[in-house]
């Protein structure tokens, strides 16, 4: 149960390659604060860490301490929401990917959160999750990712959405990411606004 974000820092694309200058950062993040922990000593002992065959150096990592703000507020996805069903169709399995516009894909990813804080915490009694939402703010066409994992095409979300969510979800959520493949590189995110309006916001 963990997520991490995409690579930022100053870049071009050539050749249809994503080309890097100067240092680049990323963010992980886990309920699991032994596995955090031994991530980065493990980092540290390396002198090399090889990157999509490219030898890169560790110059700096550090663990970031967090308040999250009181819900609803907005916030800002680091790496793509991925919110998708499989079914079978003429015998041969299917996926089919949701955009934020769609009424399942805020249920389907509280269901996954749901699934989430049951396969952490264990069985137990949780608050019900009455009146939480995620709806995207600031979402359009052009925040659509379409990535490719394994030979696979995946299909997330960028862009700006409105959280509301009650503990433990929410601190859980931050942790280990919204939406399916977590551990894959998606649904990890920032706070972008405190104190937002309960209003809806425009979605372009």
């Amino acid at each position: 149960m963990f997520t991490f974000s995409r690579l930022f820092g100053y870049s071009k694309i050539r050749a249809h390659h994503l080309v890097f200058y100067g240092p680049v950062r990323f963010y992980f993040s886990t309920p699991y604060d032994e596995l955090l922990e031994n991530f980065i000593k493990m980092l540290l002992k390396k002198e090399e860490i090889e990157l999509n065959d490219q030898d890169v150096f560790l110059t700096r990592a550090e663990i970031l301490p967090i308040k999250l703000p009181r819900s609803p507020f907005l916030i800002k996805m680091l790496s793509p929401m991925v919110v998708y069903s499989t079914f079978v169709k003429n015998g041969k399995k299917k996926t089919y990917y949701y955009n934020p516009q769609e009424a399942d894909f805020e249920k389907l990813v509280l269901d996954n959160l749901k699934k989430k804080l049951m396969a952490f915490y264990g069985e137990g009694k949780y608050p019900e999750l009455d009146g939480a939402y995620i709806r995207p703010y600031r979402v359009d066409e052009k925040n659509m990712a379409i990535v490719k994992y394994k030979g696979f095409v995946i299909k997330g979300w960028m862009g700006l959405f409105k959280l509301n969510l009650p503990e433990p979800y929410l601190s859980l959520a931050y942790d280990a990411g919204l939406g399916a493949k977590n551990s894959q590189g998606f649904g990890m995110w920032e706070v972008y606004k405190e104190a937002v309006s309960e209003k809806r916001g425009k979605t372009r």
